[in-house]
C-alpha cells in the first residue's frame, strides 16, 4: 500500500448512517471497498464508534497511505471525517447540484435551456481542471446576484450556492485531485446507501 491511498466517506441518508473505506492503487483504481451502514434505531454514536474501530485497524495496516475524506457539506460528516483524514474533498456531485441552480440565473428564460446546459458543463470541466475555478465562480455568483429581474426562488438558489461555495471553498481543489488520481465524488458511498 505504500503510494496508495484510502478513500473515507460517510453520509446520513434519510437519517440511516452510511460509511465506506476504499483502497486505492496509485494510478486510481479501487481495489476494495468495505461498507459500513446502520438504520436510524442503531444510533449515531453507535455506528460512528463501529466506524472508528474499523479506521483504527486499517490505519494500523497501512499507517502511510494517503486518507483521503469525501462528503457533502453536512457539518457532521466533516467533524467526523477531518481527523481521520489528511485531506479532505467535497463531493464534486453535491457541488453540481447548486451549480445548476446557478445555472437558472445567468440563464433565467424560458428558452434558456440549451445555455444553461451548455453554461454547466462549462463550469463544472472548470472545475475539474482549473485550480482557481470555485473563486471564479465565486465571483460570477456574486456578480450574477446583483442581476434584475431574477425569481425570488431564482434569487434564494443563488443565494444558497454562494454560501456553499464559499463555506467549502477549501475543500474543491478538484484539478490537484484529479492530477493525482484520487476520486473527486462519494458514489462508492452513495451506491452502498441505495443498498
Amino acid at each position: 500500500m505504500d503510494g496508495a491511498y484510502i478513500l473515507m466517506q460517510e453520509d446520513g441518508w434519510r437519517e440511516a448512517m452510511v460509511g465506506a473505506v476504499s483502497f486505492y492503487d496509485t494510478e486510481g483504481s479501487r481495489l476494495h471497498s468495505l461498507y459500513l451502514g446502520a438504520p436510524p434505531e442503531y444510533g449515531k454514536d453507535i455506528f460512528k464508534q463501529r466506524y472508528e474501530k474499523e479506521i483504527r485497524h486499517i490505519k494500523a495496516l497501512y499507517p502511510d497511505a494517503l486518507y483521503l475524506g469525501i462528503a457533502d457539506g453536512a457539518k457532521d460528516n466533516w467533524s467526523f471525517l477531518t481527523p481521520h483524514t489528511s485531506r479532505q474533498l467535497l463531493d464534486f456531485y453535491h457541488v453540481t447540484e447548486y451549480l445548476g441552480k446557478v445555472a437558472y440565473a445567468a440563464f433565467p428564460q424560458k428558452t434558456g435551456k440549451p445555455k444553461r446546459k451548455e453554461w454547466l458543463s462549462d463550469r463544472c470541466h472548470q472545475l475539474k481542471h482549473d485550480s482557481e475555478a470555485a473563486k471564479k465562480l465565486i465571483k460570477e455568483m456574486e456578480t450574477l446576484t446583483r442581476k434584475k429581474g431574477l425569481t425570488k426562488s431564482v434569487k434564494e438558489d443563488l443565494a444558497q450556492a454562494l454560501t456553499y461555495f464559499n463555506n467549502h471553498q477549501h475543500q474543491m481543489n478538484y484539478a490537484e485531485h484529479i492530477a493525482a488520481h484520487l476520486p473527486i465524488g462519494s458514489g462508492v458511498t452513495e451506491a452502498a446507501c441505495k443498498t
